[in-house]
């Protein structure tokens, strides 16, 4: 996660929250999903099914 897109408004603050965002993840174990595609998004579980 260290490129930060050209169009992004304010480069620094980008990679600031970025950074807080890994930390956080790296303390409490969690995992970030982005799934910007249908197919991706297709495959995770909905409402009434959960993950551990």
């Amino acid at each position: 996660m260290g490129i930060v897109p050209s169009f992004e408004v304010n480069a620094a603050q980008t990679a600031k929250s970025r950074a807080a965002m890994e930390d956080f993840m790296k303390k409490s174990g969690a995992v970030l999903w982005i799934q910007h595609g249908t197919a991706d998004n297709a495959k995770r579980k909905k409402a009434l099914g959960y993950y551990e």
